[in-house]
């Protein structure tokens, strides 16, 4: 039988165990499991206030730390003074019976109740203090465990692309030569024209800042993407983010990207928040960049405060969808106007409605987010004239991608 361990990293006590793990839990980077003697002695011993994992062994020991200690003491203070205001009725009476007065016997009351405030303040300070001294310990940690990597990229930039080929290049130049990002991870999801062989025909000058990946469609294409990246090329790059080629990255000071991240290196993941732009009254796809043809903002409030997060691979242990599942004790910024004073993530969700139809045919990579033709209206209800009333909803995957009537 195997055992998942919880302890408290800094006193090292065992306070928990799990039978009911998953496949999924044996994977993070914190999780402690036991198995054969260990199971064995745990189950022997029982688990009580001397039980310690140390150096991968368990050991009882009988002297606890500073502050097991302090927290006994102040736990037994507080049982009493819990009792004796839970008997404070008995107590006036017994009070009165020997002879003191009613003001005796109540002010002899009020500082039982303000003892037993006292010692719930002091406890629960006790305990926050322990949080924060666990917050900076992992956190010392997560650095220590930094010094002895060596990262060949410092930010890359992870894409997962099907049948996008056109708007590539620009997104390139954008994140490469722009915001001067490392490396790319570019993950092609089935393309009808591989990407690498589009960008090798037009003789791309960014070839050799890309890791291309041929990736088939899954149960979760996304997720299953990301995850694969976390594993496969982690160790590669110290900061990733998930941007699509719809997404581009406006700085909003004279900081550079890099400059921003290093400056926050203590956040395990910052959010970039989405700024969405519509079609601009555009029907037809016409020439030029995206990022040109596309200035105007929607006046549009769903997933006002979402957007895509850089991460440091080291303090991740996996992806759910492109969002990071962290580490234990790992700060996040995602602070609206504190990010927003920095940088945005400018959506270009609707593009022309032309290009928005062919989107939507182009199917999703997200078993979880299949779009509906209609959200093209929401977006740019000025030019509702085109709206037939007839819906359609986004297929999964590339050989799911037919339009489907409502």
């Amino acid at each position: 039988m195997k055992l998942q361990l919880f302890i408290d990293p800094i006193t090292k006590k065992i306070i928990g165990y799990n039978k009911f793990f998953t496949d999924t839990d044996l994977k993070d980077k914190d999780n402690i499991f036991i198995e054969g003697d260990m199971v064995e002695k745990l189950f022997q011993t029982g688990l009580n206030d001397k039980l310690y994992y140390i150096d991968g062994t368990i050991l009882e020991k009988d002297i606890p730390d500073d502050y097991e200690k302090n927290l006994l003491e102040l736990e037994e203070k507080r049982k009493l003074q819990i009792q004796l205001v839970q008997n404070e009725n008995q107590l006036f009476m017994d009070n009165l019976i020997q002879g003191l007065s009613i003001e005796e016997s109540t002010k002899q009351l009020k500082e039982n109740r303000e003892l037993l405030k006292e010692s719930e303040i002091k406890l629960k300070e006790l305990i926050e203090t322990h949080k924060q001294d666990i917050m900076l310990y992992e956190q010392n940690k997560f650095q220590e465990e930094e010094k002895e990597k060596t990262y060949n990229y410092y930010v890359s930039i992870l894409l997962l692309i099907r049948d996008e080929n056109e708007y590539l290049e620009e997104w390139l130049e954008h994140f490469i030569n722009v915001l001067n990002v490392d490396h790319i991870y570019l993950y092609d999801n089935e393309s009808s024209v591989p990407v690498k062989s589009f960008l090798t025909s037009i003789n791309s000058p960014y070839l050799d800042k890309i890791t291309f990946v041929d990736w088939k469609s899954t149960k979760n294409t996304q997720e299953d993407a990301c995850n694969h990246f976390l594993e496969t090329y982690g160790i590669e790059t110290k900061w990733i983010a998930p941007i699509d080629t719809d997404e581009f990255i406006q700085m909003n000071h004279t900081k550079t990207l890099k400059e921003f991240l290093m400056e926050h290196e203590q956040y395990a993941s910052i959010l970039c928040q989405w700024v969405h732009y519509n079609a601009n009254g555009q029907e037809k796809k016409t020439a030029g960049s995206v990022m040109e043809r596309f200035p105007t903002i929607a006046d549009w409030y769903d997933w006002k405060s979402s957007g895509k997060k850089f991460i440091q691979t080291n303090r991740c242990n996996r992806f759910s969808r492109y969002n990071p599942v962290l580490r234990r004790s790992c700060l996040e910024l995602d602070n609206e106007k504190n990010n927003k004073d920095s940088f945005q993530l400018n959506h270009y969700i609707t593009k022309s409605y032309e290009e928005w139809k062919k989107k939507i045919q182009r199917g999703s990579c997200d078993p979880n987010v299949l779009r509906e033709y209609k959200l093209f209206f929401e977006l740019n209800p000025d030019m509702s004239y085109l709206n037939t009333e007839k819906n359609f909803t986004q297929g999964y995957g590339p050989n799911l991608n037919m339009l489907i009537s409502h």
